[in-house]
């Protein structure tokens, strides 16, 4: 009986055996770091959505007061040139003119809240979005990650017991 061969092929077979192992191991550790990276962004989406919505409520505020003090401004003059040619302001067209100004202000002013409630509802629903699809990535990737450590340890076990089946047919 040749002791060298089944020594050698056991030899073999654990270094076979070994190497699924690692790299079961080495695969589920990349899917691991995927899951962290998936997560990780899911923090980055929520923050950005919290800039942006931010920054959006204040642009939006900075154009109502400036849409505001164009408002005051138009109809102030109007008064003044009204009044400096003689018209009543009061009553009648100047009242209606000054009265459709303040009406049109109001609604620029009406239309920049809409188009404020608008985009944060934009942004909320792009942030839903990309949070839970990371959210599923994550999920994905740890359940990958126990698969290949699973497949590592399953072809290192088949790896034996197919060797193993072969060596005891040699010594019989």
């Amino acid at each position: 009986m040749a002791w060298v061969p089944i020594a050698m092929m056991a030899v073999g077979t654990v270094v076979d055996a070994v190497g699924q192992v690692q790299q079961g191991k080495q695969m589920a550790a990349a899917e691991k770091f995927n899951a962290s990276t998936a997560l990780a962004n899911i923090e980055t989406t929520k923050q950005t959505a919290a800039f942006e919505s931010t920054s959006l409520t204040q642009q939006s505020q900075f154009e109502r007061d400036k849409i505001a003090r164009e408002k005051v401004s138009m109809t102030s003059e109007q008064r003044v040139r009204f009044a400096k040619s003689g018209v009543r302001v009061d009553v009648g067209t100047p009242l209606d003119v000054m009265a459709s100004t303040s009406a049109q202000f109001e609604l620029d002013i009406a239309a920049n809240k809409y188009n404020l409630e608008t985009g944060l509802e934009e942004i909320r629903y792009e942030r839903d979005v990309k949070t839970t699809r990371y959210g599923a990535e994550a999920t994905y990737r740890s359940l990958l990650a126990k698969d290949y450590k699973r497949a590592g340890y399953a072809g290192a076990t088949k790896t034996i017991l197919k060797s193993g089946s072969k060596i005891a047919g040699m010594i019989e």
